[in-house]
């Protein structure tokens, strides 16, 4: 089955041989037999994902995002046997093998990079322990944001609209905005204006990443790397207390540097997605990646 057929399955917008879904008749008749007599109806198993999702971000610790990591597989597992790697965009690929040098490549650029913005603001800073739990975190946390957000959300989008440049600037706008949302709401402060951009473009790339792989995984690789050097070391402003997640996101993210880095990546991306013979704007009849080339 298609990526993209996969997903829309799991929405009921088309059915299980990736024909279009009728809207009339029984709204369970794609439903696999075996998920009928677990689930009444799928709409629980759109519920428990998002409570799965947004629970972890009440308590930030590596358990919490390992939990909702296992319970969100769990549920498109049900919801789509045999075929939740599809939907979720993590079945192993060509370029499976380039993670663990995404990941680490990242987090050695985001690490030497925060070192010397650091320094030049007058910041103390620990360097990140591999043995510390902290390891673990953005693993879960980066894995869970990119198979919902790039993994169901992004393909539905692009179907829905026929248009990955649409569906993929509106996603890059929640994720921006929900970002700066969340830090206003929790700690009371406030992205700066190229903190959204350097996000802003960060999402487009990533999302150029996942039309010309097909797969979540380098993108989970570039995300866990960041957010591993990011976070996983301590900040200490001059005669200050630590710094807040969003404090360190305006001081890395928010740097002009940062900005423009991300606005360099999405240009690259936009080279991928030629090399890959993959528009932004059309797509053809023939389904590639779910959703035409």
């Amino acid at each position: 089955m298609k990526f993209a057929n996969a997903s829309l399955a799991y929405f009921g917008m088309v059915d299980w041989n990736g024909r279009r879904a009728k809207k009339s008749g029984n709204p369970r008749r794609n439903w696999p037999a075996g998920v009928r007599s677990v689930m009444a109806k799928k709409w629980m198993v759109n519920a428990g994902i998002a409570v799965f999702f947004a629970l972890p971000y009440s308590k930030m610790t590596w358990w919490t995002f390992g939990f909702a990591t296992l319970a969100i597989i769990l549920m498109v597992s049900l919801a789509c046997p045999g075929t939740y790697q599809d939907v979720l965009k993590v079945r192993p690929g060509k370029w499976i093998w380039a993670w663990p040098l995404v990941f680490v490549s990242f987090a050695l650029l985001t690490e030497r990079f925060i070192g010397m913005v650091a320094s030049k603001a007058g910041i103390s800073r620990s360097s990140p322990q591999i043995l510390d739990t902290w390891i673990l975190q953005p693993f879960f946390q980066a894995l869970n944001e990119e198979m919902i957000v790039r993994g169901i959300v992004l393909s539905v989008l692009v179907t829905r609209c026929h248009n990955r440049w649409i569906a993929s600037l509106a996603i890059a706008l929640a994720f921006a905005g929900a970002h700066h949302l969340f830090y206003l709401l929790t700690q009371d402060t406030a992205y700066v204006a190229t903190t959204n951009v350097s996000l802003f473009f960060a999402t487009l790339a990533m999302n150029n990443l996942v039309f010309a792989t097909r797969s979540i995984n380098l993108a989970w690789a570039v995300h866990a790397g960041t957010n591993f050097s990011l976070f996983g070391g301590g900040y200490l402003a001059d005669g200050g207390g630590p710094f807040l997640d969003a404090q360190k996101f305006n001081l890395v993210l928010g740097h002009p540097t940062a900005a423009m880095s991300t606005v360099g990546a999405f240009a690259v991306s936009l080279a991928l997605l030629r090399g890959a013979r993959v528009s932004l704007l059309t797509l053809r009849p023939r389904p590639i990646d779910g959703v035409g080339r």
